[in-house]
């Protein structure tokens, strides 16, 4: 079912001017719109004035360094792992380098492998232009219009409202795309949140020959989606869920929300940012282990050194006490305590009044120096003490961030409660910085514009976007088709398009603030 526009209940509103809309919500609109952001991208997205056909470098990758390559399987005490090197903006070598025993890294033994990036999916090396009059967009997402009720004194369903608010902000985009010749053919889809809704969406030729598909939401309903577009080749942006797991090896997938990777990237950046002598723990859950392990594998990343661990403590209860984990800290270094924890409040709160003991508000000389880390879901926790965040100096990582003092962000604020009567939420600066990328992308690159995303970061409202390409590595022996033994031959697959941008947070003055 096709959305139109969805108004929410103002005072005032008048009862035919609701019913008018009413009736536009069950009808099958479609939008021949055009522009750009009258903003001018903020002038960061270091846009050029002459489009040029350009090949990919075969080496140009970025490629998950967490799971050795065994260069040698058959000799169970050698140890190997690989590595990636900048050579150049468009050039990475792969390094892979080998352990003996006890024995030191042998350094002769580095080899740059061959990386075929397009092998695997027949892709052409060169990344080509194509452009159209118009393009198509479908908007696949749950409105649950089944929901919806025709009085006009009836509210918006809560769960129609993260669909409903982003594309309002699309909306807002749109209109500003049009005064700069992008010209899209927007139509928008009903999910319901149902596999059958969306088996019968697929069938659609309007769906079929969309050059972009937004959404859906449901981790169910993704894999789905996803085999459809990568079968018709279309371009599919994935606005919300931060998985990595639910695709795979899908080359023209975009994935817009960072995955917890990506912010276990963040966390260890600033803390390999700290003074020497400082101090860190993982503090968490039985439940957390496999973030605390994603922490742990980035930080040996960062050290270049696979057996590099930050101390730990994994507590029994949700009653963690001080003493599980004094051992860890300094009297006089800075300490940071991580706890990647996203949904135990409980325990979340209970670390935190036992660290805050570490705290003398009276003669801070005698304080500990504490910055707790924490997870994005805590800015909205109701319940929890703020004196905990103000004095242990919270920090979290997220990928949504407005600046309130932004001049462009408070115009957008304006024109959008105006427009629908509600101050937006974070869905709507979602929906139009999406928008306007795409619209951006589409306009400038054609229909394979996600080739060129790793050359247009750009500085929007509630993020930066910065999409890096993500490859999976499959290598074989070149023995294997009779050539030398000793060579590997590693081909790369491209599984996804990831904006890997995460802002660090800090809780300062009783509320967030962005950390540069």
């Amino acid at each position: 079912m096709l959305i139109s526009k969805v108004l929410y209940m103002k005072p005032k509103m008048n009862l035919n001017y609701s019913l008018f809309f009413i009736g536009m919500i069950l009808c099958f609109l479609q939008f021949s719109m055009s522009s750009c952001d009258p903003t001018k991208r903020n002038g960061q997205n270091n846009t050029r004035d002459t489009i040029t056909t350009n090949k990919i470098d075969t080496n140009r990758l970025t490629i998950d360094t967490t799971t050795p390559v065994d260069i040698e399987p058959d000799r169970i005490r050698t140890v190997n792992w690989c590595d990636t090197v900048q050579k150049t903006r468009f050039e990475q070598y792969v390094i892979c380098y080998t352990k003996k025993g006890s024995e030191p890294i042998i350094a002769d033994t580095i080899k740059v492998l061959r990386v075929d990036p397009g092998s695997l999916f027949n892709q052409d090396t060169t990344r080509t232009i194509n452009k159209k009059a118009s393009y198509n967009v479908a908007i696949m997402l749950p409105f649950m219009t089944n929901l919806f009720k025709t009085s006009a004194e009836a509210e918006l369903s809560p769960k129609s409202l993260r669909a409903v608010e982003f594309y309002e902000g699309m909306q807002l985009a749109l209109d500003s795309l049009r005064k700069m010749g992008v010209n899209l053919n927007i139509k928008v889809y009903d999910t319901k949140k149902s596999a059958t809704t969306v088996d019968a969406l697929l069938l659609k030729e309007d769906i079929k020959n969309a050059d972009v598909i937004i959404g859906p939401i449901s981790s169910k309903l993704i894999p789905k989606v996803a085999e459809f577009t990568k079968e018709n080749g279309q371009v599919l942006i994935s606005p919300f869920n931060p998985r990595i797991s639910l695709v795979q090896e899908h080359p023209s997938y975009m994935q817009l929300n960072p995955s917890y990777n990506s912010h276990s990237k963040r966390i260890i950046q600033f803390i390999e940012s700290q003074d020497v002598g400082t101090k860190v723990v993982l503090l968490g859950m039985a439940k957390d282990t496999g973030r605390i392990q994603l922490l742990q594998e980035q930080y040996a990343i960062a050290r270049k050194d696979e057996n590099a661990r930050l101390p730990q403590y994994i507590a029994s209860s949700r009653n963690m006490s001080l003493g599980n984990i004094q051992k860890y800290l300094s009297s006089t270094a800075l300490n940071i305590i991580v706890i990647p924890s996203y949904k135990d409040e409980v325990f979340i709160y209970n670390s935190l009044r036992e660290l805050h003991s570490l705290i003398d508000l009276v003669e801070t000389r005698k304080s500990h120096k504490v910055i707790v880390i924490g997870m994005p879901a805590w800015k909205y926790y109701e319940r929890m003490n703020m004196e905990y965040y103000e004095n242990l100096n919270l920090h979290i990582t997220s990928e949504f961030f407005i600046d309130t003092e932004n001049q462009l962000n408070t115009q957008f604020k304006t024109v959008y409660k105006t427009t629908y009567g509600i101050a937006p939420r974070h869905y709507a600066y979602i929906g139009f910085d999406l928008a306007i990328y795409t619209g951006y992308m589409l306009h400038k690159y054609g229909t394979e514009f996600h080739k060129f995303l790793e050359d247009e970061p750009m500085v929007r409202r509630h993020t930066e976007f910065k999409f890096k390409e993500h490859y999976k590595i499959l290598t074989t022996s070149a023995e294997d088709n009779g050539g030398n033994g000793d060579l590997l031959e590693h081909k790369a697959q491209l599984s996804r398009y990831e904006n890997e941008h995460v802002n660090l947070l800090e809780f300062d003055d009783y509320k967030f603030q962005k950390v540069e």
